[in-house]
């Protein structure tokens, strides 16, 4: 926000040249190839089975109105499916973005359209993994301040056993 650079849900009847050039971004990136006509193809695939109202897309712009990165969801009753992003990693205020379109702005507006599940899908967790992120267990403390969590908390504390 400093930087200028702001989220919000954009209308999901737009996805197009913009949003296909950060797609390409993130999967060169990563070490994937496509071609625009295969992300066109993908893009026009999913409008025809999925109508603008089951469609959830999140823009980040620079305070110059410039599209910088952008997230795309498929909303299934009351759960909301990932199914693209992309950035542009070109621009310098394209920094910091990825949080903020993935994750901040679009779980407040699920929360105001009664959302329960954000699914990112198994395979975000293998692209970490890909990326040398690995999980590490972690001893933490919890405190049942309402009372009722307790029996889940030592359910949970006791499933694999000790560290």
């Amino acid at each position: 926000a400093r930087a200028g650079v702001r989220t919000a849900p954009a209308p999901a009847d737009v996805p197009g040249a913009a949003e296909i050039r950060l797609r390409m971004n993130l999967v060169g990136k990563y070490g994937g190839y496509s071609t625009r006509e295969t992300e066109w193809s993908r893009l026009e695939r999913l409008t025809s089975l999925f109508p603008p109202d089951r469609l959830r897309l999140f823009h980040s712009r620079s305070a110059g109105d410039e599209l910088l990165a952008f997230s795309l969801f498929i909303r299934y009753g009351e759960q909301w499916h990932v199914f693209w992003c992309g950035f542009d990693y070109e621009n310098p205020a394209c920094r910091r973005t990825y949080f903020d379109v993935m994750f901040y702005t679009p779980v407040r507006t699920a929360l105001e359209e009664g959302v329960r599940t954000i699914d990112y899908g198994l395979g975000y967790e293998q692209s970490k993994k890909w990326r040398g992120c690995h999980g590490a267990r972690r001893d933490i403390w919890v405190t049942d301040l309402g009372g009722g969590l307790t029996p889940w908390i030592e359910r949970a504390a006791h499933r694999d056993g000790p560290p």
